[in-house]
């Protein structure tokens, strides 16, 4: 009635934690807990609650099973259940899986690095005070082996990936891609730079779908969008660093600080945790919620989502009665119009986007601009175009999450296709310009183009 309450409260007790309800002050409580019954007076229980503050009462708790009855006036007897001491985060930590990405991504710089290098590199090749002399034709095989060699890294990788695990993986792509950088900054002959660069572009192919697999496995889904773009800004990272190194040393020296760079991501990538759903799929249940305790923190709900993992690997790795990998049934899975469909969108979506002339633009671009006739300075104009390229890749990865994938594909595909048009026609009339004996007009049309 109107007699004052405490409140609803969560009391620590010896021994036990309870949840006080509806009580009045200065009479007594008979209370069930564990350890018997108890009687407490409530002058003595209130003080206890105002000690340890408002406790706040939590949303996933037992329910309070309540039979009140007044004794004589004197006394109200409630049987208090015990109450979990605290509730599991449904969120895990952010900044762990902010910086497992950052350092698997790591290895995602040596695709721009490899891509670049050969735009700084060639030009001081040509020169004529160049330790190693270059015809055309051995400049054109030095910009194009990492491509050659990078599409049977691509089959290798996917092959590794669930027979050494994600990390094994990631660690086993670096290591060709190591002795290629050291083996170029070592050249003395145009054969050795070409085994340098089939190995960074066997790594290169070997390194592309382990980082994104482990990426998307170790990330919560409001986080798995944006982190999975590092592996695109990683790319436009490594070309501006080689456009801006390149520029300020020799070509050497370039290949010596490509190889730290990716030694840095090799020594690190050793300190990632496995990937819980790998250990899941292999059914290293306790070292899975181990490996995602250091991703998520050990205040989550490792339950829940080491449960769904489970989940996931029976539906995805069926098992046969006699205890194999049903191999057949995934090949049929394959084969299904929901996997074909999307495999061929994607797959002309790439073709188009290496058929778009995207790598000759990167493999050459110091020469473009100087053919370009340009009045402005060559290696300025490439530092420039390398951080404009980084900066449009950042914002297009902001810009992805607001429009979505296919309005940013329509605008950047539109946006390619005219300014490559506008580039060759340029160029075009250029050589017309170059045959009538006239000056090329507006030598700031390519770089802004």
């Amino acid at each position: 009635g109107n007699t004052p309450r405490i409140g609803t409260h969560h009391v620590k007790l010896p021994n036990v934690q309870i949840c006080v309800s509806a009580a009045w002050t200065g009479h007594l409580v008979k209370m069930g807990t564990n350890k018997g019954t108890d009687a407490v007076k409530l002058t003595e229980l209130k003080s206890l609650v105002e000690e340890t503050g408002t406790p706040k009462l939590l949303e996933q708790t037992l329910e309070i099973s309540k039979s009140r009855e007044r004794v004589g006036g004197e006394s109200w007897h409630g049987s208090l259940d015990v109450l979990p001491t605290h509730t599991k985060s449904k969120l895990g930590s952010p900044l762990k899986q902010v910086l497992a990405s950052l350092v698997v991504n790591l290895g995602t710089i040596n695709s721009g690095m490899t891509f670049g290098f050969s735009a700084v590199t060639i030009p001081q090749l040509k020169e004529v005070n160049s330790s190693i002399q270059i015809t055309p034709d051995q400049a054109s095989w030095i910009a194009s082996l990492p491509s050659v060699a990078t599409p049977f890294g691509c089959f290798l990788s996917g092959y590794f990936l669930d027979i050494l695990g994600r990390k094994r993986t990631i660690i086993l792509c670096l290591t060709p891609t190591i002795i290629g950088w050291y083996l170029i900054g070592t050249a003395s002959a145009v054969y050795t730079i070409y085994a340098g660069r089939l190995l960074v572009g066997l790594g290169l192919g070997m390194m592309g779908s382990p980082v994104r697999v482990y990426t998307g496995e170790i990330t919560q889904p409001h986080l798995r969008g944006m982190l999975a773009s590092l592996a695109a800004i990683g790319a436009s990272a490594g070309i501006s660093i080689q456009y801006t190194v390149g520029t300020l040393f020799p070509w050497n020296f370039l290949a010596y600080f490509n190889g730290c760079i990716v030694t840095v991501a090799f020594i690190s990538a050793f300190f990632l945790p496995e990937s819980p759903q790998f250990l899941i799929n292999k059914g290293y249940i306790e070292e899975a919620r181990a490996a995602l305790g250091r991703l998520r923190g050990f205040s989550y709900d490792l339950d829940s989502e080491v449960q769904y993992m489970i989940d996931h690997a029976n539906k995805t790795h069926p098992v046969s009665s006699n205890g194999d990998s049903n191999k057949t049934h995934a090949l049929r899975d394959i084969l299904q119009p929901s996997i074909l469909k999307p495999f061929f969108i994607l797959g002309v979506y790439f073709f188009l986007y290496q058929f778009s002339g995207v790598n000759p633009l990167t493999f050459y671009t110091v020469e473009i601009i100087q053919e370009s006739g340009t009045n402005m300075n060559t290696h300025t104009v490439t530092i420039v175009l390398g951080l404009v390229r980084l900066g449009f890749t950042v914002l297009s990865c902001i810009l992805m999450r607001r429009l979505g994938r296919r309005p940013m594909t329509f605008i950047s595909s539109v946006g390619c296709g005219v300014t490559m048009i506008g580039l060759g026609s340029y160029m075009y009339m250029g050589e017309q310009w170059a045959a009538e004996g006239k000056e090329k007009s507006a030598p700031w049309f390519p770089v802004l183009d």
